[in-house]
């Protein structure tokens, strides 16, 4: 599946994004991506005390849902 979004951030080279940049393209509050994130439904990278998720799990989330 192809999304303009998911797109443009290949074509940015974009590979890692924020969860509040996540909750938007979900619809939902960036609270409820923490949430998931800490139940272990959202896989995420962590850079010291940053948290960011990769461009696929991202994909995985817009195509399949959360599971």
């Amino acid at each position: 599946m192809s999304l303009p979004l998911l797109d443009h951030a290949r074509a940015q080279n974009k590979m890692l994004f924020r969860p509040a940049e996540l909750a938007p393209m979900m619809s939902v509050s960036r609270a409820f991506i923490y949430q998931l994130i800490e139940k272990g439904r959202i896989r995420v990278v962590r850079l010291n005390t940053a948290v960011r998720v990769p461009l696929d799990e991202v994909e995985r989330i817009l195509t399949e849902g959360i599971q």
